[in-house]
């Protein structure tokens, strides 16, 4: 039995408190009406996971995203932004006392012009920072409780990501030594690498991989509205989950002799739509002029949650057109257009991922279920993975139904990032 890893991300939006209905009132105020009420969504309502609704006996790892390293002491923090959430997810443990959680450092906009741009770059390059960093890093892992080090340094090398030419050769000692530390105090360590060839091309993959447990290969954001302005990809209709173009990826990890036991299968629970420049052009390869609309509850240009697919597919009365050349699905309304994976999907690249002998998933990500879990309850149905059992801390003295630590030449599951 394949037993996939999905890694998870949590991406925060509290509500307001509630207002007692007004029942006295004075001057300009007066009303016994209840109030239109501040909410983090317009109707339709939007579900947003929180760390104490992750689904028990579904995932093997959890993984928050992201902490953050301070560009000028190299020192880790949870962020300003993570709130109580780096607390919160940790605690997870609590309730389920056999998953395992990590904690991710970098991702996509670390990379964006601004202080942490070349942070990753500096941290490698230097022992003294690295050495910093490693002591911060261990003290918030004892803190928290964590398992685990995921590190998303997606672009070493890439000049238009602020990477440096040495980045190739620091970034293996740098994880030559973070492994080092983490197999003293017993934890585990993995690196994203992404499916873009041009930016895998950055990595050493033959050298790092004695340092990782695994690398989580991102495949998915192939393709955004970023491209417009991409002089190597241009302004035309592409998926963002395209297998076609993941092959290749995985291609250079066997070029490398990397083992697919070291290697988990990105997936995504969300899409990625564009503006199309013609409404009557709506393939791939078809101009475009922008991302797509934001969603309602994605509230982010060019991102669909997969509730929002299907919502808008029920409203136009849509069906989505399956390529299996490049193991995707692709709906267009008006002048949108988005791609997106689901059952059928996953299916197709399961069984290209089984066929190389790779066993292991990561999701991204739990911030973009639904109250229904209909994201993971697909994935699971088509990646075969049923929930694991309960353990059983029964005090009566029979032997019972009880859970056992599996086997470690088991497949490993758990939820992916936002980068």
């Amino acid at each position: 039995m394949y037993l996939p890893l999905i890694f998870l991300v949590f991406i925060y939006c509290l509500a307001q408190p509630s207002h007692q209905q007004m029942t006295e009132c004075k001057g300009d105020f007066c009303s016994n009406e209840v109030p239109q009420r501040p909410h983090c969504s317009k109707s339709p309502p939007c579900f947003r996971m929180i760390p104490e609704q992750i689904p028990g006996r579904r995932y093997t790892h959890v993984v928050f995203r992201f902490a953050t390293i301070d560009p000028r002491t190299f020192k880790v923090s949870a962020g300003n932004d993570a709130g109580d959430g780096i607390q919160r997810v940790s605690g997870v443990k609590f309730s389920q006392a056999v998953i395992k959680v990590w904690v991710a450092f970098g991702g996509w906009e670390f990379n964006d012009e601004g202080p942490t741009r070349t942070t990753f770059s500096s941290l490698a390059a230097s022992a003294e920072n690295t050495t910093t960093f490693l002591d911060s890093l261990v003290s918030m892992m004892n803190r928290y409780r964590f398992d685990g080090v995921d590190i998303d340094w997606e672009f070493p090398t890439a000049n238009d990501r602020g990477g440096r030419p040495e980045d190739y050769k620091n970034q293996v000692e740098f994880m030559s030594r973070l492994r080092s530390r983490m197999k003293d105090v017993k934890k585990g360590v993995s690196v994203v690498i992404p499916a873009t060839d041009r930016y895998l091309k950055g990595f050493d993959l033959k050298s790092l991989e004695p340092h990782v447990d695994w690398f989580n290969l991102m495949n998915f954001d192939l393709h955004g509205s970023w491209d417009i302005l991409d002089k190597s990809t241009g302004p035309w209709v592409k998926s963002h989950t395209n297998m076609t173009e993941i092959q290749t990826a995985l291609d250079q990890l066997w070029r490398s002799d990397i083992s697919p036991t070291k290697v988990t299968m990105g997936m995504s629970f969300y899409g990625r739509s564009f503006t199309l420049t013609d409404p009557s052009c709506h393939y791939l390869g078809c101009r475009i002029s922008s991302g797509g609309n934001p969603g309602e509850c994605s509230k982010t240009v060019g991102v669909l949650h997969h509730e929002e697919i299907e919502r808008i597919m029920r409203q136009n009365h849509l069906e989505p057109t399956l390529h299996p050349e490049h193991a995707v699905k692709t709906v267009s309304w008006g002048n949108q257009w988005v791609s997106f994976d689901d059952a059928d999907t996953w299916r197709l690249k399961r069984d290209i991922a089984r066929s190389q002998c790779i066993g292991s998933f990561a999701v991204r990500a739990l911030n973009h279920e639904n109250d229904k879990e209909s994201n993971i309850e697909a994935l699971s149905l088509a990646l075969d993975h049923k929930q694991m059992e309960a353990p059983n801390f029964s005090t009566t003295g029979q032997q019972g139904n009880v859970w056992r630590k599996p086997a470690p030449q088991q497949c490993r599951w758990s939820s992916c990032f936002e980068g």
